[in-house]
C-alpha cells in the first residue's frame, strides 16, 4: 500500500527518521514543523493520513486533532497520535480525543506499520464514499 502522508514534528530528528521510515515503505510524506503549519499543509495537501506528535510548543497535538476533526475539508483524515506519552491513561485520552491510532515512542515498526495500513484503509473507504 501507500499513500500520502502529513508527519508532524517539532523535533527535525524525529521528522527525518519518519519520513525516512515511510518513504521506504513507499509513501508520499509530506512534513510539518508545527501545528499551524500542519493544519495549513492538511487543507492543500489533503493526505491521506496525518503522523502527529502530541507534545509541540506553538499547538499541542491534541488542538491539532481537534482542529483537523472541526474542519469540514480536514475531518475525514485519519490522524495518528505519537507520542512519548506512553501510559495507558495517556492512549485512552488520545483515542477519546479522536486520534484514529495512538503509537508510543519508541516506536515498534510492525505496530506502526499496521496502523498506517488500517488508516490507509480507512481513507480510502472514506473517500470512496465520498465520491
Amino acid at each position: 500500500m501507500s499513500g500520502r502522508v502529513l508527519v508532524v514534528d517539532d523535533v527535525a530528528t524525529n521528522r527525518l527518521l519518519l519520513r525516512a521510515k515511510l518513504s521506504s515503505a513507499y509513501y508520499d510524506v509530506v512534513v510539518a514543523e508545527n501545528g499551524i503549519q500542519a493544519l495549513d499543509m492538511a487543507r492543500s495537501e489533503q493526505p491521506d493520513m496525518v503522523m502527529l506528535d502530541v507534545l509541540m510548543p506553538d499547538m499541542d497535538g491534541f488542538a491539532v486533532c481537534a482542529a483537523l476533526k472541526a474542519d469540514e475539508a480536514t475531518a475525514h483524515i485519519p490522524v495518528i497520535a505519537v507520542s512519548a506519552n506512553a501510559m495507558p491513561l495517556d492512549v485512552e485520552r488520545g483515542l477519546k480525543a479522536g486520534f484514529f491510532r495512538y503509537i508510543t515512542k519508541p516506536i515498534k515498526v510492525i505496530e506502526f506499520m499496521e496502523a498506517l495500513d488500517v488508516a490507509l484503509e480507512f481513507a480510502g473507504k472514506k473517500s470512496d464514499t465520498n465520491k
